[in-house]
């Protein structure tokens, strides 16, 4: 490069040889610099006084390169200066990029100076690239002669930069989605950052939190432990402790804090997680005061309930009933709500025909305290029922005495009947002790059913610390397994979410491979793909349903004893065709009662009932008896299932829903029951089994009786499709940050002639709706970083409302029906997806006038 064109002639001018070497110095350094400097003219001196549009124009079609460096040769993919000394300056810049007339508009307004201006340059070999431009105006006479111009490569900072931004976002979503609280703040307790959750769980907008201190969230009677807490952490690094957070309405929450020093850059600030932990001190709290209420009974009836075996318990104080009363046979029992509605405890005198007979007849509650009241009422809760009132108990309900009496004034009768009623605290009736064969012969009276009344009361106290441990027991497991399931499915969420987006891609490209080849061979091997991928997406469904991340709802009124009945013919197979040819005879029947109706998805249902149909008949290998009975009462329809099988100990019990636990070795996989839970959970139920070794099993389901209240059919508020008319194809616009399922669905579509557009974000989506109005159908991805699918949505709709914006993503049934509403959402397609569902979706919301 060369500042001036000398003649070589020898100077013997000192003061022109001195200039000489500084120029000499000069061009060394502007050749050797990594900057690319450069010089251009115009053809002529251009008045600066011309229109600023003119001069522009002058430059752009009249600019010359004169001079420039070998670093701003490389810059334009040359390796000589000569190469583009003499070459218009519109052969290498564009004069019709907006970037360009704004750097020269600049340029002139800042008095022909322009420093440190941004612009980017197209690539021949690759990406564009990024520069930093300074450009100095030579001026005589009030005319541009020259403009010259320095420029720095800045593309790899700039990448870095951009680089950093989406790790910075990256964390960003963490530190906002995270499931505790996070706060960053000094060790005064000034707070500078708290993330969503924190918003959420102490009611502090995050303008409100920055103005605070860490101090105005804590009790006082707390703070006095705070010094000392910042001596721990400077000494420690990381302090974890129990305390209670302030909410913004003043109700306290119960609160796991971990507080650690972010580095030794920065160790006057700490970040500090908090975890809302007063669901867990529920729990515990509930767990303490019915121990504590354990421990009060426990002293009350310290004589019979250091007895540890139930059985032998109850039949105790069956014997100690027989003991301290005038009578030689009892019979107590408790009450439920579903047929045979009585739990026969004790029982003294009574032979096991009589036993079997009675616990198998229907004797609800209701019946009994009409017994009550039409019996001949004694003491505070009993009553005498002579052998002239017998009707009104039944025949199959009662074994009457055995012993004959003398006929006497006031005296007893073989088939009298005396009951003394168990109540709660609330004064409700829970059980029943029925006695008769009296030992005196006479009719029992106000005094003499006061010892029995007394232990009656007695009993109840027992019965309720039992109803206690076992509430306790419950609890401690609903606690355990929701902690299992919920832990699992944080796990399962995003397993399910991954392994569906691999599906799709396997699935799909097996299918479009389909449609392009003829050979027998490769179909079979295709289909076979195409298979495994549908399989393993049914898998992830089942996953789905035992960790209950399920949300949709396709929810019908259905009778519940037709879908019992759909179940039992489902598995007519089993149990009737296969069973008759080896020999083995099973039987099952059933005990309706007016069809119950309930809000359910039948298809679920239909499978729960066919799991547990397959369950029975496999505890069954020798044949046997399986009883299907529903009972409604008041607001719920109960469903009673039970089977003459094998039976199973605790242990099995215990884990029955926990999912792959199975007894059938290899044959069973371990779902069934663990999706049936999932599934009468999803339908506000709940599902219980009872079994004992030998003694068949019992399982019980309780559902939410439908109510004309409701909406008859709860779907996912689906919209009729709304039909757009385009030209001879309809214009799709594809959104995936990830390339392959972009390219995918892409592929897909312009099989069937479609025009497709692809953004690989959600603001590249906008800036294509931008130029591209005509686009009514985008199909975009919901986990994108920057703008997320919830966002862009929203967005699409508020500039564009005739779009339709369909989710194509892995999460599938996961989402929130209400959020795909609010956010203009028209449909889901749930990954993996096939071929013909996209095609037939795009045909219910395009109408063509041509092929499409």
């Amino acid at each position: 490069m060369q500042l001036r064109n000398k003649s070589a002639a020898p100077n013997t001018n000192p003061e022109i040889d001195r200039l000489l070497k500084i120029e000499q110095r000069y061009t060394a350094f502007v050749n050797n610099s990594s900057d690319g400097v450069w010089c251009f003219e115009t053809d002529h001196p251009l008045p600066i006084a011309l229109p600023e549009a003119k001069i522009i124009r002058n430059i752009l079609d009249k600019g010359i390169l004169v001079d420039c460096n070998l670093a701003f040769a490389k810059m334009h993919q040359h390796n000589s200066v000569n190469d583009l000394i003499g070459t218009p300056l519109h052969s290498f810049i564009s004069s019709s990029e907006p970037q360009t007339r704004m750097i020269l508009k600049n340029f002139i307004r800042g008095g022909f100076r322009l420093n440190n201006i941004e612009y980017r340059h197209p690539s021949k070999t690759g990406p564009e690239r990024v520069y930093i431009l300074n450009l100095y105006g030579i001026l005589e006479n009030d005319c541009l002669v020259q403009a010259w111009g320095i420029q720095r490569d800045i593309t790899n900072q700039y990448r870095a930069q951009e680089k950093l931004k989406k790790s910075e976002n990256r964390y960003r979503n963490i530190f906002d989605y995270a499931f505790d609280a996070i706060l960053i703040e000094s060790l005064d307790g000034q707070i500078f950052a708290v993330n969503k959750r924190a918003t959420e769980m102490l009611g502090y907008s995050q303008a409100e939190f920055l103005n605070m201190t860490i101090h105005q969230l804590i009790p006082e009677d707390f703070k006095a432990k705070l010094p000392n807490l910042t001596d721990r952490l400077k000494a420690e690094g990381v302090v974890v402790f129990q305390a209670q957070n302030r909410h913004k309405n003043g109700h306290l929450i119960d609160v796991e804090i971990c507080t650690k020093l972010l580095s030794e850059e920065e160790h006057n600030l700490a970040q500090v997680f908090v975890r809302d932990i007063s669901q867990q001190k529920f729990f515990q709290e509930q767990i303490q005061s019915l121990s504590a209420q354990i421990e009060q009974f426990s002293r009350i009836s310290a004589d019979i309930i250091t007895i540890t075996d139930e059985k032998e318990l109850f039949q105790r104080i069956s014997n100690a009933i027989v003991e301290i009363s005038d009578f030689s046979r009892v019979l107590f029992y408790t009450f439920k709500d579903t047929p045979p509605y009585r739990v026969i405890l004790g029982h003294v005198g009574l032979s096991a025909a009589a036993l079997s007979r009675i616990s198998k007849a229907d004797a609800p509650r209701e019946k009994y305290l009409t017994l009550f009241e039409k019996g001949r009422r004694l003491g505070n809760q009993s009553c005498y029922i002579p052998h002239t009132m017998k009707h009104l108990v039944g025949q199959y309900a009662v074994d009457y005495g055995k012993r004959e009496y003398s006929a006497q004034t006031g005296g007893w009768h073989r088939e009298d009947n005396l009951l003394v009623a168990m109540k709660n605290k609330s004064g409700e009736l829970i059980g029943m002790i029925s006695l008769d064969d009296s030992k005196s012969g006479l009719r029992p009276n106000d005094e003499t059913v006061r010892p029995l009344e007394l232990f009656a009361n007695h009993i109840s106290q027992i019965l309720h610390l039992k109803q206690l441990e076992e509430e306790r027991h419950k609890i401690e497991e609903q606690f355990q397994q929701s902690e299992k399931l919920r832990a699992l499915g944080e796990m399962a969420g995003g397993v399910a979410h991954d392994f569906n987006n691999v599906l799709s891609a396997i699935l799909g490209r097996a299918q479009l491979l389909k449609r392009d080849v003829n050979d027998p061979e490769m179909i079979h091997g295709l289909e076979i793909i195409e298979k495994a991928a549908m399989d393993g997406a049914a898998t992830v469904r089942r996953i789905q349903e035992f960790t209950r991340l399920r949300k949709d709802q396709d929810f019908n009124v259905i009778s519940i004893n037709e879908i019992i009945r759909d179940s039992i013919k489902y598995t007519q197979t089993r149990w009737k065709s296969d069973a008759d040819e080896r020999g083995i005879k099973y039987s099952i029947k059933t005990d309706f009662q007016t069809e119950p109706l309930v809000l359910a998805n039948g298809s679920e249902m239909r499978e729960v009932f066919t799991n547990i149909i397959l369950n029975a008949i496999e505890a069954m290998p020798a044949g046997g008896l399986i009883t299907c009975q529903t009972v409604t009462m008041n607001e719920t329809v109960h469903v009673i299932i039970r089977d003459t099988g094998c039976g199973m100990d605790s242990r099995t019990l215990k884990r029955i829903f926990d999912p792959f636990f199975t007894t059938k070795g290899v044959k069973g996989t371990g779902l069934g029951l663990s999706v049936s839970f999932g599934i009468i959970h999803r339908h506000n139920g709940t599902i219980d089994i009872s079994s004992e070794p030998g003694e068949g099993t019992t399982v019980s389901i309780s559902l939410p009786r439908y109510s004309q209240k409701q909406p008859r059919v709860q779907e996912e508020s689906r919209k009729r499709p709304r039909t757009i008319t385009t030209g001879l194809s309809a214009k799709i616009l594809v959104v995936d940050d990830e390339e392959d399922p972009r390219i995918l669905l892409k592929d897909i579509l312009e099989m069937y002639q479609y025009q497709v557009l692809t953004a690989e974000s959600g603001a590249a989506a906008l800036e294509i709706l931008e130029k591209e109005p005509d686009i009514r159908i985008i199909f975009s991805d919901l986990g994108m970083p920057d703008m997320s699918g919830w966002e862009l949505s929203k967005a699409i709709k508020s500039r564009f409302p005739e779009s339709i914006v369909v989710f194509i993503t892995g999460w599938g049934t996961q989402l929130n029906q209400k959020r795909l509403s609010e956010c203009g959402v028209e449909h889901v397609i749930a990954k993996p997806f096939q071929v013909d569902q996209i095609k037939n979706l795009v045909l219910d919301y395009v109408h063509l006038t041509g092929r499409g």
